[in-house]
């Protein structure tokens, strides 16, 4: 594993892990009022809702794979669900795939309005960007990660604000493909770190490598050294649990 710093920009040689140049900005946008009234119909019995993928070819019609996580049991989800998707204008049907008492898994399908519309043409002809899952809906906000070139995504924020949105980015981390998956969240003293533990044997059982002689290696205090590794941890864990 290697790491050049260029500048600004970093690039990490991660068996090609790393798109060089495109940065994933994760942001907060809090709805705004055209929408909450329906939003606080839709969240009555929902905790928040985590878009995981969407799977469709035109910027008009969509097929969405979400999850939903109720904030109490439901006995009938289906027909909680297709209640629910009659209160938003342009959702059409909702399939469920799976369900437990606290969590249902389905696709949505429906049609975006003009704005959405608009929006999501903008996003990659006019901007060089592009929208990454999953998304994360709450009654009164959304966090969702944008990837692209640092200026092209703040071009674009700026021109969603021009709607009246409003937008904060919450965090800034290197763009890895999905094959590295949770290591989109580490930084690359992070990632590097935990790497050169678990080559080691330092997260096997038993464990087959002390945390001091490890950081002596790397030339780290052996404090700072479990810290890296103890926040990629929980960075990792954020993001499977968290929002």
């Amino acid at each position: 594993m290697y790491h050049y710093d260029l500048g600004r920009v970093k690039y990490l040689d991660f068996h090609g892990s790393l798109m060089f140049g495109l940065r994933r900005f994760r942001v907060r946008t809090n709805l705004n009022d055209i929408i909450r009234p329906l939003l606080d119909k839709v969240f009555v019995d929902i905790d928040h809702i985590i878009v995981q993928q969407q799977f469709t070819t035109s910027p008009k019609d969509f097929l969405v794979l979400c999850e939903v996580v109720w904030n109490k049991r439901i006995d009938d989800v289906q027909g909680t669900v297709s209640a629910l998707i009659k209160e938003l204008p342009g959702f059409e049907a909702v399939t469920v795939i799976s369900s437990d008492r606290d969590r249902t898994l389905g696709f949505v399908k429906g049609q975006y309005n003009e704005m959405y519309t608009e929006l999501f043409l903008h996003t990659t002809k006019e901007y060089l960007c592009f929208l990454d899952f999953p998304i994360t809906l709450y009654k009164d906000h959304g966090v969702f990660d944008l990837i692209g070139p640092p200026k092209e995504v703040e071009r674009l924020l700026e021109f969603m604000r021009g709607w009246g949105t409003e937008l904060d980015i919450v965090a800034i981390t290197d763009y890895h493909t999905r094959d590295r998956g949770l290591l989109t969240t580490l930084t690359a003293k992070q990632l590097k770190v935990l790497k050169f533990a678990y080559d080691r044997g330092f997260f096997d059982h038993p464990r087959k490598a002390d945390a001091r002689k490890l950081s002596n290696k790397v030339g780290m205090k052996h404090t700072t050294f479990l810290t890296h590794i103890r926040k990629a941890q929980k960075r990792m864990l954020d993001q499977l649990f968290g929002a």
